[in-house]
């Protein structure tokens, strides 16, 4: 008798760009994230502008931010982002910070 133990990886990707350029040139004209193997249930998105207030957020992984504020597009600059996600895998929850760059 043989005794096997089989450990897998859990299978969760997440992409989101450091820049977006939103120009309407229909080239990175909006700030979305992508993911393989995350479940859109708990998803949220929020966007910060320097000092921390916030100017965009979502809860549906497929809605993508186009560098505005109360339709007024913000300024060139970097602005902070944090990111919650279903790891369906593990059965928990992820969370990722950075920081996206808006170039016009």
């Amino acid at each position: 008798t043989a005794t096997y133990i089989l450990m897998l990886e859990p299978n969760l990707s997440v992409y989101f760009p450091s820049a977006f350029t939103p120009d309407n040139d229909g080239i990175n004209d909006c700030f979305e994230v992508k993911s393989d193997g995350a479940s859109t249930e708990g998803f949220s998105l929020e966007i910060f502008d320097r000092w921390g207030k916030p100017v965009f957020s979502s809860n549906d992984l497929n809605v993508c931010w186009d560098g505005t504020f109360n339709n007024i597009p913000l300024p060139i600059g970097m602005y902070p982002v944090k990111l919650r996600i279903y790891n369906s895998t593990l059965s928990a929850f992820e969370q990722y910070t950075g920081r996206v760059y808006l170039v016009r």
